[in-house]
C-alpha cells in the first residue's frame, strides 16, 4: 500500500487549514488590536500640562502578555500544539524578584509565576496544602512568604521554589498580608484585628500591635489589610473599615493614624493594599475610589493615579500594590525616550481588561 497517499491528503488539509486561518486573521480586527494601537500613546500621571511624574508602561492580563504566544489559535488547534496556561484571573497580592512578578491569584488557589526574562508563565508550586494564596513578599535574597488565610498558615519557599517552611500549624491567626524587615515577619491578623510580629527563621510571635476595640487615637483596628514597613522600621497598615492607616514604631508602640471616609481626593473609601517606597512615600490603594494614592511620611498626600476604566493606565476594583526598584530594565523599552525610572509601581485589579498593571516612577523629559 502506498503511504504517501494519507501524507499528501494531511499536507493539503494543513495548507487550507494554513490559508483559513490567514484569510481570518487579516480580515478580523479584535479588541487586542484596538488595545495595543491605544496604547502606542503614552499615558502619564499627573496628567499635563503638570508635570509627570508616573508613566503606565504596560499591563499584563494573560499569559501570551510574558510568553509573546498567542493561546488556542486556529493554527495551534490544527496543528496539536500544546494549550498554554490558564488564564490570568482575580490576581490579589504580588511581588518582583529577579525578572519574575508572582501574582496570588485566589480563583486558581496557586501563584503564578510570570518570568520576563525566560518568557514563560508557570507556577510556584502545585503543594495543595495551599489553598487560598492571598498576600506575598519575596526577601532580596529570593525567600517567598505567601499567606493563606484559609489555612491559617504562611509558606515559605527559597529562592528556587521549594518550600522550607510552614508558619501557623496548631496556632490560630488567620493572616491577610504580610511584610518582612530584618528578623522579622509582619503579618496582618484578622482573626484578632492585630498585627502579629513572628521570627521569619523559628516562626515564635515576638509581638503584637494594636487591640481589638482600641479607639483611633490608640490604633485600634476594625478590618485590618495591608502592611509595609518603613526604613526606619516603623510599620503601617490599612484599615478598610476604619478607612485608615495606622502607625506603629518597631517596638510596637502606636504613633498616629491619618486619613478619614470621604470623597474628597484626601479621603479614603476602602483602603486594602500599602507600600512603602526608599524614600519612605506611603502608596496606598484604595480600591473604593479605584485609585493609588501617594503620601509622605507625615500622612500628606502627594498625587494619585490610576481612576477607573478599561483603558490603559485605569484600574478595575484594584487591591495591591507593589514597588521594585531591581528589575526596571525589564520594561525600559516601554518608557518615553529620556525618561528616568527610578522604579517601578505594580498594581492588581481584580476585574477588566487589565489586570496587572507596571508604572514606572521617576523623571521625564519636557
Amino acid at each position: 500500500m502506498n503511504s504517501s497517499g494519507p501524507l499528501k491528503i494531511r499536507s493539503l488539509a494543513l495548507v487550507i487549514a494554513s490559508v483559513c486561518f490567514l484569510f481570518i486573521s487579516g480580515c478580523q480586527r479584535t479588541d487586542e488590536t484596538s488595545d495595543i494601537e491605544t496604547d502606542l500613546k503614552p499615558v502619564f500621571f499627573p496628567a499635563p500640562p503638570a508635570v509627570p511624574r508616573l508613566q503606565f508602561l504596560q499591563a499584563i492580563s494573560k499569559p501570551s502578555d510574558v510568553t509573546g504566544v498567542a493561546k488556542n489559535s486556529f493554527e495551534d488547534y490544527i496543528l496539536g500544539k500544546e494549550k498554554e496556561a490558564p488564564e490570568i484571573k482575580r490576581p490579589y497580592g504580588v511581588a518582583m524578584h529577579d525578572g519574575k512578578i508572582y501574582v496570588c491569584e485566589t480563583s486558581l488557589k496557586k501563584v503564578r509565576v510570570l518570568d520576563l526574562k525566560n518568557k514563560t508563565v508557570t507556577f510556584l508550586t502545585d503543594d495543595e496544602r495551599l489553598t487560598n494564596p492571598i498576600g506575598i513578599f519575596v526577601e532580596p535574597d529570593g525567600t517567598i512568604y505567601v499567606t493563606d488565610p484559609t489555612q491559617g498558615k504562611i509558606f515559605v519557599f527559597n529562592q528556587v521554589h521549594n518550600l522550607i517552611r510552614i508558619f501557623g500549624n496548631g496556632r490560630s491567626f488567620t493572616p491577610i498580608d504580610i511584610a518582612v524587615h530584618g528578623n522579622n515577619c509582619y503579618i496582618t491578623d484578622v482573626m484578632y484585628n492585630q498585627i502579629l510580629v513572628l521570627d521569619k527563621i523559628s516562626g515564635k510571635e515576638v509581638m503584637r500591635m494594636g487591640k481589638p476595640g482600641m479607639t483611633d487615637e490608640d490604633g485600634g483596628f476594625k478590618l485590618i489589610s495591608g502592611i509595609a514597613v518603613d526604613s526606619k522600621g516603623n510599620v503601617y497598615a490599612t484599615d478598610k473599615v476604619k478607612t485608615q492607616i495606622v502607625k506603629f514604631n518597631s517596638e510596637g508602640v502606636f504613633q498616629r493614624t491619618f486619613g478619614k471616609q470621604g470623597r474628597t481626593i484626601h479621603d479614603f473609601v476602602r483602603p486594602k493594599g500599602i507600600s512603602i517606597d526608599k524614600e519612605d512615600r506611603i502608596w496606598v490603594v484604595d480600591s473604593g475610589t479605584e485609585v493609588v494614592k501617594v503620601f509622605n511620611s507625615e500622612g500628606q498626600l502627594l498625587m494619585l493615579f490610576g481612576h477607573p476604566g478599561n483603558t490603559p493606565g485605569k484600574l478595575n476594583l484594584p487591591v495591591s500594590v507593589r514597588l521594585d526598584y531591581d528589575n526596571v530594565g525589564y520594561f525600559a523599552d516601554k518608557a518615553v525616550p529620556g525618561a528616568q525610572i527610578e522604579h517601578l509601581v505594580i498594581v492588581t485589579s481584580q476585574y477588566g481588561t487589565r489586570l496587572i498593571n507596571v508604572y514606572g516612577f521617576g523623571t521625564f523629559p519636557k
